[in-house]
């Protein structure tokens, strides 16, 4: 039987680099937040983003998730506005990176269409693309390409964001999201520049127990690394 004192050595093995995004927390321990590339926050959050973290790059993620937890619909002319505010106010200091093109939660075809919809308001931005279940990743990436955007890899199951990342294959930029586990990182880490999570920043006990910081520093590429842009 493997114990877990010979794991770390084992996920080693075999392992990549990729760009560690953390999700916005009011509090991040600084060995989690030097390796961080950046962070992924909403636009609720994004000026207390800029104002707590002014060193660090933000990819505005466009509020469909959280909306969805909450059980509340979002329609597209809500979230539109609410994206483009967040997106001029982080531009503006500086700090964005990139921002993640609306989607619906769970809607596949129909959540594309709004994603289709939002390119040309929000064209003065990078952008990443959402994916899910029931979209056509070939014609998510013939888009990207068309675009200069990359895709960001949604979904719900950890077998559709495998199945995603391997059917892109490198071809554009991919970052893949709500990375939470070690073994994750590890599949991860061979198939995609990016992956984020809010899981390493929590302050629940069963987060604190694991030691993220050591986890995540055998995967996180320097923040100034060579990974490609998008």
């Amino acid at each position: 039987m493997i114990s877990q004192l010979q794991l770390p050595g084992l996920m080693a093995e075999g392992s990549g680099k990729l760009r560690i995004y953390s999700g916005f927390s009011f509090t991040i321990k600084p060995e989690i937040l030097e390796l961080s590339s950046g962070l992924v926050s909403g636009p609720k959050w994004i000026a207390k983003s800029c104002r707590q973290f002014p060193d660090h790059k933000i990819i505005l993620d466009n509020g469909a998730f959280p909306a969805w937890v909450a059980g509340r619909s979002l329609d597209f002319g809500e979230q539109l506005d609410a994206v483009l505010g967040a997106a001029e106010e982080a531009s503006g200091k500086g700090l964005l990176e990139s921002v993640i093109a609306c989607d619906i939660v769970g809607a596949g075809e129909k959540s594309w269409a709004r994603t289709m919809r939002s390119l040309e308001p929000l064209s003065a931005y990078k952008l990443l693309l959402p994916v899910q279940e029931g979209v056509d990743i070939e014609r998510a990436v013939s888009v990207c390409k068309d675009h200069g955007a990359g895709l960001f890899i949604g979904g719900k199951t950890f077998a559709f964001k495998v199945k995603a990342a391997k059917q892109i294959g490198g071809r554009v930029y991919t970052h893949a999201g709500r990375i939470s586990k070690e073994g994750w990182l590890w599949t991860f880490s061979n198939l995609v520049d990016a992956v984020d999570s809010t899981t390493w920043v929590r302050s629940q006990h069963w987060s604190q127990k694991t030691n993220w910081a050591q986890i995540l520093r055998q995967y996180a590429e320097a923040r100034d690394g060579n990974h490609k842009a998008f």
